[in-house]
């Protein structure tokens, strides 16, 4: 895997593993000294306070959903492609926000227990890991920054926090009380990144990361759990607001994540596929940079 590749994303090999993650295969920080990634440097232009007054609160979304999913839970529709015991060495977590379906401690605390990554997690939610025995928590703001250094045959990373719109809460108490976040990993020396958006509605937030840190090889963006449009769209994007994500993006790749593993929505389960890839070929993007995976289905570029 990666201590043998000669840069940090030599050929965009991925694995789609659940309706949020994305593992890439060809990332290797795993070498990487936890004290000098802690140490890292950050950049604060500007905190999420005033970020988010260039993105509306979403609508007040009913929040005992949020504590129905909490105590029972929508079903899975398919199995795990792979058990937690199986992955590869894991390097870096990045957390998008707190909702149990996107923050899962039983599965975070394994994680922990059998890899000890660093977590890279939105404010407010290092306190939440923490109080679950977990460590190698850092906790950033949006366009902070944290650099991992070059170690062995692996290159220097940086890890940015990006804005997303949507909202957080894990009971009825503590709405929006932790930042919620999407992740740009950028290999500096290699002038290459790879974007995960996070659970997120549509916004010019990302024309202005393009802006800021520069356009993705890869774009990794949600498509499902959309309709209906008056309840989903301040914190939700369609396959068609997708699409204009990954152009307003520039990104030369496009991979669908946040479909086909839960019923969440009134959109059918397969809607999100099909409407995506409908949506590219209106826009005449070609077939190899739109890549819609089965839940366990790989990519190699």
């Amino acid at each position: 895997r990666g201590r043998h590749h000669q840069h940090l994303f030599p050929h965009h090999e991925l694995l789609l593993v659940g309706r949020f993650a994305a593992l890439a295969e060809a990332v290797d920080v795993h070498a990487l000294q936890r004290d000098a990634v802690v140490a890292g440097g950050l950049q604060r232009p500007h905190g999420a306070e005033a970020a988010a007054q260039r993105l509306p609160e979403p609508a007040d979304l009913v929040p005992a959903l949020e504590l129905q999913h909490r105590l029972a839970g929508p079903p899975r529709l398919v199995e795990l492609p792979m058990k937690i015991t199986d992955l590869p060495p894991v390097d870096v977590v990045a957390i998008s926000h707190s909702h149990y379906d996107h923050l899962d401690l039983e599965s975070l605390v394994e994680i922990h227990r059998l890899y000890h990554p660093v977590f890279v997690v939105p404010l407010g939610v290092k306190a939440i890991l923490a109080e679950a025995g977990i460590t190698g928590v850092i906790e950033l703001d949006w366009y902070q920054y944290v650099d991992l250094p070059a170690s062995g045959t692996a290159q220097s990373m940086r890890i940015h926090c990006t804005p997303a719109r949507h909202f957080s809460n894990r009971s009825l108490a503590d709405r929006n009380e932790t930042l919620w976040a999407g992740w740009m990993f950028e290999a500096p020396e290699k002038n290459e990144r790879v974007f995960f958006a996070g659970d997120t509605g549509y916004s010019p937030h990302f024309a202005e990361i393009k802006a800021r840190l520069g356009v993705p090889t890869l774009a990794i963006l949600p498509i499902g759990a959309y309709l209906p449009r008056w309840f989903m769209r301040e914190v939700h994007v369609d396959p068609e607001e997708a699409i204009q994500a990954f152009l307003d993006l520039g990104a030369e790749h496009f991979l669908a994540m946040h479909w086909g593993t839960f019923d969440l929505a009134d959109e059918a389960i397969l809607d999100p596929m099909h409407n995506t890839r409908a949506a590219a070929e209106r826009l005449g993007l070609p077939a190899d940079r739109v890549h819609i995976l089965p839940i366990g289905g790989q990519v190699a570029d």
